[in-house]
């Protein structure tokens, strides 16, 4: 996105687009440069102008939208509860509201304490399995409703293969990928 910024503000050496590359992109710098180095027609820039005002319109509404929705729910908080914030760095994704402290009086719990455990995994987790904890009657049947718990094949009393579930549950595989970072993460030490 700062290379697209750059453009649309006038810069066109190729060699100073390249230094706004993110660290995560697979090619080097030279590859990057041989890239940028081309025909900036005037008529492709007005479309790319458009393009960028259409994406960060978008993007500004959906966030609005779902900052209202956030107020929408009910405080389930004390007089003095707050949440402690915890510097965690910004995805490209999330909105630029603080939706950590939505979740927070919503919830009542700070699920984004947690290692690893950013605010689009806990709002996915959230839009799937409500707020309402009394749905299940344990952990376990929480577990098998996530597709989570092994599926036992029994025969003639004997137990021939285990296996989870194939269930397509968007928790679920929030909490997966949850999992696999905090797995690495303790992996570390």
């Amino acid at each position: 996105m700062e290379i697209i910024k750059a453009i649309i503000e006038g810069e066109r050496n190729p060699e100073k687009l390249a230094e706004f590359r993110s660290s995560n992109m697979k090619n080097d710098k030279h590859t990057i440069v041989k890239v940028l180095t081309g025909d900036y027609r005037e008529e492709h820039l007005f479309v790319l102008k458009q393009e960028y005002a259409a994406y960060t319109f978008f993007q500004t509404e959906c966030d609005k939208s779902i900052e209202n929705y956030y107020k929408i729910f009910e405080t389930k908080l004390n007089e003095n509860g707050t949440l402690n914030k915890i510097k965690k760095r910004k995805q490209k994704n999330s909105p630029d509201f603080a939706v950590d402290e939505d979740l927070y009086r919503i919830t009542g719990m700070g699920f984004t304490k947690v290692p690893r455990l950013d605010v689009l995994s806990v709002q996915t987790i959230i839009s799937e399995t409500g707020i309402n904890r009394n749905k299940w009657q344990t952990e376990k049947h929480f577990s098998s409703w996530l597709g989570l718990s092994p599926t036992n094949k029994i025969t003639g009393g004997k137990i021939i293969g285990t296996r989870t579930r194939k269930v397509i549950n968007r928790a679920a595989n929030a909490l997966l990928c949850i999992k696999t970072a905090l797995g690495a993460y303790c992996r570390r030490f």
